[in-house]
């Protein structure tokens, strides 16, 4: 696979990433084909505000791209849109040593335009998707062997039925 990298990528702006990813709206969820780039990371939050203020949570965060595959009317293909990924669902957790980069992913959720003050003083803007739902592709190259076990069903403790 060939790798991507960000200094090699002409950057829309993200509001024309939302409008090309389909967002119409800050409130819109929308299901995305992503391509981890880096490593996830687990992070414990202190929300300032909503219903877990003032209480230590976890969040499995990752930076990822989703391919724009069409090309413009030049020939040429878009570059990717890039986004911070956050998913607060407890049991997204142990993805976190899963995933790796270059794995492919489908996620659904919102997603959001955010402004902030860069070290040196400028002003940037970035893309991050709050994911609800997130998908290995088990059909992509790469994926060798993958684990499950089946959890107990409820108030059956640890008995599993065949």
């Amino acid at each position: 696979m060939a790798k991507t990298t960000k200094s090699n990528q002409t950057q829309a702006s993200p509001s024309d990433a939302l409008q090309q990813l389909g967002a119409d709206s800050d409130s819109a969820v929308l299901a995305l084909r992503l391509i981890v780039y880096g490593s996830a990371q687990v992070k414990t939050i202190v929300p300032k505000r909503g219903e877990s203020q003032g209480k230590e949570i976890q969040l499995l965060t990752f930076r990822a791209f989703h391919p724009i595959g069409t090309k413009d009317g030049e020939g040429q293909a878009p570059s990717p849109v890039w986004l911070n990924v956050d998913c607060f669902n407890a049991q997204a957790l142990p993805l976190a040593t899963l995933l790796q980069d270059g794995m492919v992913l489908y996620a659904s959720g919102v997603l959001k335009e955010h402004s902030y003050t860069a070290k040196d003083g400028s002003s940037k803007q970035s893309i991050s998707l709050t994911a609800y739902q997130l998908s290995l592709d088990l059909l992509q190259r790469g994926l060798n062997s993958f684990s499950y076990t089946r959890p107990p069903k409820q108030g059956q403790g640890d008995q599993n039925e065949a």
